[in-house]
């Protein structure tokens, strides 16, 4: 399994920022658009004022592991923004292609939610693959 296909398995990333009152992380759900993760967020959220500060930042993505030795992730260094509307388009149809169960079963309040929402996305400059199946620490140069 690729590292990109281990990620289209993924549900949610971590994402650290940084800006005037310090570094910052928030969980958000993100779908794979080829090289880039986009993800949904309010643009008054602490994350999103930090990114239209400063657009590096981190992010982790990892899946549930019982024993080290399960463990698999990948940390990410990149650029993230917010999208325009027409941008938003494309990733809104790569998120909803992604999360097609969630969509089905929304309910309205979800659904006119998803309609307010600001859409980002995070363009990864590094990536690497954390995969202790393959030994303790075993890290993969991916971007």
């Amino acid at each position: 399994m690729t590292p990109w296909e281990w990620l289209d398995q993924q549900n949610v990333m971590t994402l650290a920022t940084t800006g005037p009152d310090g570094p910052w992380a928030a969980a958000v759900y993100f779908a794979r658009d080829d090289r880039r993760l986009v993800f949904l967020s309010s643009a008054r959220s602490r994350h999103a004022v930090d990114l239209s500060l400063d657009p590096r930042c981190a992010a982790t993505v990892n899946g549930d592991a019982p024993d080290w030795s399960s463990i698999r992730g990948v940390q990410i260094a990149g650029r993230a923004r917010q999208l325009d509307r027409d941008e938003a388009d494309v990733a809104r149809a790569a998120w909803f292609v992604r999360f097609a169960d969630m969509m089905r079963a929304a309910d309205p309040v979800l659904g006119a939610a998803l309609e307010r929402i600001d859409w980002f996305e995070l363009v990864p400059e590094r990536l690497l693959f954390i995969d202790n199946s393959k030994g303790l620490g075993y890290r993969e140069n991916v971007l």
